[in-house]
């Protein structure tokens, strides 16, 4: 672990403060974007654009619905560790995007939401530099196999939007069965030591540097 940058403490009017302007900026910038597309569509409608079937529509209830659902997936990559794109590939299928489209968007949005996670980590010295290094390396060059692999496997088959809406499925149903078997794990080793299985305070588990029990 390293220490706070800002030489701030969890749980003092610093730390709160600095959590309540992120929110603050983070509410007001998506405000100004919706106000954007809203505008853009409705000029689009007005000189009569020709919309495309996978087009997606900017109007009231897309741009109130999708950012509400994008905010449940951060709080379930917040809370249970899970990739926000496990969450907002399928739900721009379903918005009718194309699966090229959304898998590029999704990659897009993960790049700025983990760089964020990552700079609060570290402004709040919660970052180990070592694991962050190692994670980097190994997370930038599984994901260059995997583009490359797939540019491969589109060219070599033609390209089929039904290949990566399977391949989607395939990491989602991945993901969540290793989820399964890694909670399942930790579960069960914190009860045979005997941790509560409870809320607990925030910064009496970044104070042990995250480890709830030791060996």
């Amino acid at each position: 672990r390293s220490h706070s940058l800002l030489d701030v403490s969890c749980g003092s009017p610093a730390y709160l403060a600095l959590w309540a302007a992120q929110l603050l900026l983070l509410v007001a910038a998506s405000l100004a974007i919706r106000a954007a597309l809203m505008r853009r569509h409705a000029r689009r409608r007005e000189i009569g654009y020709p919309f495309l079937p996978d087009d997606v529509e900017w109007t009231v209830s897309n741009t109130t619905l999708y950012p509400l659902l994008c905010v449940g997936a951060g709080l379930c990559a917040g809370m249970f560790g899970i990739g926000g794109g496990i969450v907002k590939g399928p739900l721009m299928l379903e918005m009718g995007m194309l699966p090229a489209v959304s898998s590029a968007t999704a990659s897009f949005m993960i790049l700025f939401t983990s760089a964020t996670a990552a700079l609060n980590f570290a402004l709040f010295g919660a970052l180990d530099p070592q694991y962050a290094g190692v994670l980097f390396c190994a997370g930038l060059a599984g994901t260059c196999a995997g583009q490359l692999g797939l540019d491969w496997l589109l060219r070599r088959l033609g390209a089929s939007q039904s290949l990566i809406v399977l391949l989607i499925a395939v990491v989602i149903g991945l993901s969540a069965a290793m989820m399964g078997v890694v909670g399942t794990i930790a579960v069960v080793e914190e009860v045979r030591h005997g941790v509560p299985q409870g809320f607990h305070s925030i910064c009496a588990t970044e104070a042990s540097g995250g480890d709830r029990y030791i060996e």
